[in-house]
């Protein structure tokens, strides 16, 4: 006689926090600017793409395009030679990105801008995200240094010295809060 087993339920794993993923990544891109360009050219870089693109959902065109191969004869032998089958570096983006586009390449120059917009599509390309407004740079950068201030046991004087709650400044510290 066959009986049934009772299913097992297990608990999936935690998901990553899409938030803390949008934030490292823009960290990890920003810095990369800083250190590619200088301090000052860095920081302008960001400025613009905040002041242009900060608090907007943007779809963001994928690194690789897409190639048509095509077989010809070439000296008597048959050569597949790969072309590109759209021309547009800005396939398959949102409108928004096309406008952050053109505003870096005007900004920055025609040949920087483009740099600076294909190290955006190489980091980020493929994906729906999130740019960051300076409210968000701020917290980041706040909670960055109310981590770094945590001692275990000054929690009090960190509350205060942010103006914030006890409870809001114990979840900023520990990482609950993301």
């Amino acid at each position: 006689m066959l009986t049934a087993e009772a299913p097992v339920h297990r608990e999936a794993p935690p998901m990553p926090s899409t938030r803390r993923q949008n934030r490292e990544t823009f960290v990890r891109l920003f810095q990369g600017f800083v250190n590619e360009y200088g301090e000052v050219v860095g920081k302008k870089i960001v400025k613009h793409i905040v002041d242009n693109a900060g608090g907007m959902r943007i779809c963001i065109p994928e690194n690789n395009p897409k190639l048509n191969q095509t077989r010809k004869w070439i000296d008597g032998k048959l050569c597949v030679i790969d072309t590109v089958l759209y021309n547009d570096p800005l396939y398959g983006c949102s409108a928004c990105f096309r406008m952050l586009w053109v505003s870096t390449c005007q900004e920055f120059k025609q040949s920087s801008g483009r740099a600076i917009m294909h190290k955006i599509i190489v980091e980020l390309g493929g994906r729906r995200v999130y740019f960051p407004n300076y409210r968000d740079l701020y917290k980041w950068e706040r909670n960055e240094k109310m981590k770094n201030q945590y001692t275990g046991g000054n929690i009090d004087e960190i509350a205060e010295r942010w103006s914030m709650s006890r409870l809001r400044a114990l979840q900023i510290v520990t990482g609950e809060d993301e």
